[in-house]
């Protein structure tokens, strides 16, 4: 999904997929943002990935 005709897709970068930031990551991804997700769980960044999203394997990026 894109985001609205004339909104900017923004780069978003998150450390940390738990309870909260997992589904904020997530939603921002499925409406067409840029997301980059950091977390030590496999299964979180998988989940990220999933949302559209991709997982980066250290804060350097």
């Amino acid at each position: 999904m894109a985001p609205p005709q004339g909104e900017r897709v923004k780069n978003i970068g998150f450390i940390g997929l738990g309870v909260m930031g997992g589904p904020m990551a997530a939603n921002l991804a499925r409406a067409g943002h840029s997301v980059v997700g950091h977390d030590l769980g496999a299964d979180r960044l998988e989940r990220l990935v999933a949302a559209g999203g991709r997982g980066a394997a250290d804060l350097a990026g």
